[in-house]
C-alpha cells in the first residue's frame, strides 16, 4: 500500500528505508514526506527545503537529513517536523551519507570537488576532503573511515577523523578501466566492493586497498548488494 501511493504521488522520488521501524520518506525535488506503515503521509515543511534532491534517516529513526540544489542540507526533528540544523558552506550537496553513529554527517558537493563531514547536532563543519569528480560516499561500519568515487577509474579510501587520503583502490595501472559507479563496503568493514562502466566487480582490502579477484559481468552494473556478509549480488 505505502509503495503504491508513494507511486502514485512522485514521479521523480528519492527514497531512504528503516525496516525496523517501518518508516519510508520521499522526495521529488518539492516536498519531503514520511509515510506510515498504512500508507499515511507527514509532509516535512520549511522555507528552506525547496527543490530537495534526497533525504536520509539517522540509525535511530528520530531525526532525517534533506539536501537541496540551493546549497542546504537539513536535519529534521521528526517527532515535532521541526529543521532545526542548518550545513551549509555555499556549494550545493549532490549526495549524503549518515554515519553508523548518527554523529557526523557526510555531503559531496555537486562539482565533485569535495566531500565535507560536519556535526549534525551543532551543524560545524568538521572535516574537508579534496576529491576528484566524487559522486557518492560509502562509509565503513566502524565510522572511522569512508570510499569516495565517481568520474575516475579508483576508489579513495579516507580516514574520516584526519581527512587524510589512506590509499586509492585503482587507478591508471589496475583496477577499473573507466569511471566507477558504484561502492560497498562489506559488513565487518574488511572488504569494499566496486563496479564500474567497464563491466567489472572489483573486491578490494579495506586497510591496504590491495586487489582481490575479481568479477565479470555481461553488461554495465547498475546496482550491487553485499548479502549476508559475503555474497555479491549485480543487479
Amino acid at each position: 500500500a505505502v509503495a503504491a501511493k508513494v507511486a502514485e504521488d512522485l514521479v521523480e522520488l528519492v527514497l531512504d528505508f528503516l525496516p525496523f521501524r517501518s518508516k519510508v520518506a520521499s522526495c521529488n525535488g518539492l516536498a519531503v514526506r514520511l509515510w506510515g506503515p498504512s500508507g499515511d503521509a507527514r509532509e516535512l515543511t520549511d522555507g528552506r527545503a525547496d527543490l530537495v534532491t534526497g533525504v536520509r534517516f539517522f540509525p535511530l529513526g528520530d531525526r532525517a537529513l534533506t539536501w537541496s540544489k540551493h546549497g542546504t542540507a537539513l536535519v529534521w526533528d521528526l517527532a515535532s517536523g521541526i529543521a532545526g540544523v542548518e550545513l551549509s558552506n555555499g556549494w550545493a550537496p549532490h549526495c549524503a551519507r549518515v554515519f553508523p553513529g548518527g554523529d557526523r554527517v557526510a555531503l559531496c558537493t555537486d562539482d565533485g570537488a569535495l566531500v565535507t563531514i560536519w556535526d549534525p547536532a551543532t551543524g560545524e563543519e568538521l572535516r574537508r576532503l579534496e576529491t576528484e569528480g566524487a559522486k557518492d560516499v560509502a562509509i565503513f561500519p566502524s565510522g572511522d573511515r569512508l570510499v569516495t568515487w565517481g568520474d575516475v577509474n579508483y576508489t579513495t579510501l579516507w580516514d574520516a577523523s584526519s581527512g587524510e587520503e589512506l590509499c586509492r583502490m585503482g587507478g591508471k595501472m589496475f583496477g577499473h578501466s573507466q569511471a566507477v559507479n558504484t561502492a560497498k563496503v562489506f559488513p565487518r568493514g574488511d572488504r569494499v566492493a566496486t563496479t564500474g562502466f567497464d563491466q567489472r566487480i572489483l573486491v578490494w582490502d579495506g586497510a591496504t586497498c590491495a586487489a582481490l579477484p575479481a568479477l565479470f559481468h555481461s553488461s554495465w552494473v547498475t546496482g550491487m548488494a553485499v548479502v549476508r556478509g559475503e555474497v555479491l549480488v549485480s543487479i
